[in-house]
Order: C-alpha cells, then sequence, then structure tokens
C-alpha cells in the first residue's frame, strides 16, 4: 500500500473511509484544508471543447490521478469521447441512499457525459475510455450492481470495494513528497 504524506492514507482509499480522512465536507474548514482548483496545464487545448473542463474544483488528492486519467484519455485519443462535464465537488447526498453523503460531497468524483451515462441507464463508454480512468485508481459507477444503481457519467477515487476484472480500479500511487 501507498501512503499519501499529506493526509497519511493508506491508498487505496475505501468510501467508508473517506469521513475519517476528511472530516464533514459542510464544516466551515473543509474547503480550505482540501479543496483545489483543477487545472488541465497542456491537456487544456485537447479538452477545451468541453464547458468547465478547467478550473473547476476538486479535493486536492483527486488532481494528480485525474490528470493522469486525462493524459491516458489525451494519449489514446479519446479526448473527444467527452461531451460534457457534470460535476466535482458538490455536496449532495448519495443517489439510492439518502442516508449516506456523495463522494462529490468531499470533491473525490467527477461525472462526465450525464445525457449519455444517466444514472441507472446503460452505461455507454468504451472500455479504452474506462480504462484510463481505471489505471489511475479511479473506481468507475458503470461496475455498480445492481443495474438500479450503475452510474455510468459516475468516476470516483474511494473504492466501494476491491474488485477483479478487466475494468477494475489500480491502486492509485502519489508521488513522492521531496
Amino acid at each position: 500500500m501507498a501512503t499519501d504524506g499529506q493526509t497519511d492514507i493508506d491508498w487505496p482509499l475505501m468510501q467508508n473511509q473517506v469521513e475519517e480522512y476528511f472530516g464533514d465536507p459542510t464544516g466551515s474548514d473543509f474547503a480550505n484544508n482540501y479543496i483545489q482548483k483543477f487545472h488541465l496545464g497542456e491537456l487544456a487545448g485537447i479538452f477545451g471543447h468541453v464547458n468547465g473542463m478547467n478550473g473547476f474544483e476538486v479535493n486536492y488528492v483527486m488532481a494528480d490521478p485525474l490528470l493522469s486519467a486525462l493524459k491516458k484519455v489525451a494519449d489514446k485519443g479519446l479526448a473527444r469521447a467527452i461531451h460534457s462535464f457534470d460535476g466535482c465537488w458538490v455536496i449532495k447526498q448519495m443517489k439510492g441512499d439518502a442516508n449516506m453523503r456523495s463522494m462529490h460531497s468531499w470533491g473525490l468524483a467527477i461525472d462526465l457525459n450525464a445525457a449519455s451515462n444517466p444514472f441507472g441507464g446503460t452505461p455507454t463508454w468504451p472500455k479504452e475510455f474506462v480504462l484510463c480512468f481505471s489505471q489511475s485508481g479511479f473506481e468507475w459507477g458503470g461496475l455498480w450492481q445492481p443495474d438500479s444503481l450503475r452510474d455510468g457519467m459516475h468516476f470516483q477515487l474511494p473504492w466501494i470495494r476491491v474488485r477483479t476484472g478487466e475494468l477494475a480500479p489500480v491502486c492509485w500511487r502519489p508521488r513522492a513528497n521531496s
């Protein structure tokens, strides 16, 4: 397991550990401690066709894995598969479980192409696209069961459980602190 020196996260980060590491996302100091602007940097021209894709807010631990995933998407020539950016950091309840907060509440999830990948619908992403995210540590909501909970637009850094199979997420390895 890899450890992030700033948060002492023992990767992979599991969904049931998020509040333990980051606290209450509605707390007055949460945003100051954990949220930052996400910038595409050298990828801005590649993803410039997607409104809102540059400069949105994320949990700082998600910035590097998200940039990694988007670099893989660009390298595979799949950037045009993203038609819409549909949100990252927003405090809200989890769909399908009103007693839990969504990983979006901590800035640890991103939704893309919501119109063509609606909650509970059949996901439309090409396998190669999903692999770009899973190889960067993200769990894809398109794998969730039962089918009524499937969320093809949703990619989150915390895992619900350890998975196997071709689209299972690979443990994120943070860069060593210098």
